[in-house]
């Protein structure tokens, strides 16, 4: 095994950035770097990095090391022995999705109890020696197991558990149609599954159109209604054109509900389609909102220019949809919106400082946005410090980014609030009026 070196690179605390170790060309936080090496299995990086670690984090690299690409097996007895990281439970099933058998077994001579859930994710992930080791070793609860071998395709592992007394195969019967494997849907159908509804709407998740249409005749045969709202709004959400098409045209009506899904997704085409089929503009606000958080600028204006400038919902949907890209960082779109009529560019600027976004913050301060305290407070809270610095510098309170410090657990910033002048006291207890956006 080659054994890769971590080195340590010291940055300024004050700056609010933390030690950092370089490990080849990447950059890793001590706690990455950790994980790291447990799942690589190299002992000596471990050792370096064992006294900046919390227990947490070592339980987190305990783990890892048990899902790692090979079987760390050295790297988990130095956890468990040397620095007494206790949670072997999460450690053998997290290996038992990933195949490692020798973990699995030292992990149960460790004291681990959880044969279970080892079971169920050495299903998912398709590992029958696992499956059977665990019900050697006396596993009887196999209805945990079923489903995640149907979800992830395994049908002899689905069949064992059947064997073996599984009896949810409803649950085994959706996880099947959301990935598409056919041949267990229909095995489960043979097994006496009847929830039609649940299966076809994991089909549409999926994009499987003709399990879709399958499950729809076989609705039709036993007289089930079918309740196309969700199925064609999860199949928005996905992507999937044809199979909205397809509920569209054998009467499904919400498709109002079906475009917020399509604008999640971020699917124009099915945004397009929804209006064509007459949505209208209930919640088009909501909607232009999602898209901009996630960048999806095309249907942002698709909608603006669909119910027009004018349209009441289309104000409030410019505003909002202004302040949520520009907490998310989408200066392009916040441009848009300006350009469009969106005019709340204290709320704008709010948005931008809590998501760390100097470059909107100027915008908005030279297109005349004024409620620093608020940006100071919002940008303190959550630790971005060049934000408060410039906010600062334009004459926002310092209290205030005291009190966002102290809110946010920031001692960088509440140092840096202290050599301004602040006092401790003021924490929490400011006027809350200026952070009705924060």
């Amino acid at each position: 095994m080659s054994e890769a070196s971590a080195e340590l690179l010291c940055f300024s605390v004050v700056d609010g950035v933390p030690p950092k170790f370089r490990i080849g060309d990447a950059l890793y936080s001590l706690d990455e770097a950790f994980m790291y090496a447990a799942r690589g299995g190299h002992l000596d990086m471990l050792i370096s990095c064992k006294k900046k670690m919390q227990w947490v984090v070592k339980n987190k690299a305990m783990f890892m090391a048990a899902r790692g690409d090979h079987e760390a097996i050295e790297a988990l007895e130095l956890l468990r022995y040397h620095w007494n990281a206790p949670i072997v439970d999460r450690a053998m099933f997290e290996a038992a999705e990933q195949g490692h058998e020798a973990i699995v077994r030292l992990c149960r001579e460790w004291g681990a109890t959880s044969e279970d859930l080892a079971m169920a994710y050495a299903a998912g992930g398709g590992h029958e020696a696992i499956v059977r080791l665990c019900h050697e070793w006396g596993v009887t609860e196999v209805n945990w197991a079923m489903p995640r071998a149907a979800r992830g395709g395994h049908e002899a592992i689905v069949r064992l558990c059947r064997e073996w007394g599984a009896s949810n195969v409803d649950a085994a019967m959706m996880g099947a149609a959301r990935n598409g494997h056919e041949a267990i849907v229909q095995l489960c159908r043979e097994w006496g599954a009847t929830d039609i509804n649940s299966g076809m709407r994991e089909a549409a998740e999926g994009g499987h159109e003709a399990l879709v249409k399958w499950f729809f005749k076989w609705g039709a045969d036993a007289g089930v209604e079918i309740t196309f709202k969700w199925v064609m709004s999860l199949a928005a959400w996905g992507g999937h054109e044809s199979i909205v098409r397809w509920c569209l045209e054998r009467g499904a009506s919400d498709v109002n509900w079906t475009m917020f899904e399509a604008a999640e997704g971020g699917h124009e085409n099915i945004v397009q389609l929804c209006l064509e089929w007459g949505a209208t503009d209930v919640d088009v606000d909501a909607i232009m909102a999602r898209a901009a958080r996630r960048g999806y600028a095309a249907i942002v204006r698709l909608c603006y220019y669909k119910f027009g400038p004018s349209n009441a919902n289309i104000k409030i949907g410019l505003n909002w949809a202004m302040s949520e890209a520009a907490e998310t960082g989408r200066e392009a779109i916040v441009r848009w919106c300006l350009r469009a009529g969106a005019t709340d560019r204290n709320r704008a600027m709010i948005a931008a400082a809590r998501g760390g976004h100097l470059d909107i913050v100027q915008l908005c301060l030279e297109l005349g946005a004024t409620n620093l305290n608020a940006a100071i407070f919002a940008a303190a809270k959550r630790g971005h410090i060049g934000i408060v610095r410039l906010c600062r510098e334009r004459g926002a309170a310092v209290d205030e980014a005291m009190a966002g410090a102290v809110e946010g657990g920031h001692e960088s910033i509440k140092l840096l609030c202290s050599e301004w002048g602040a006092t401790a006291k003021c924490g929490g207890k400011l006027l809350r009026g200026s952070h009705r956006y924060v």
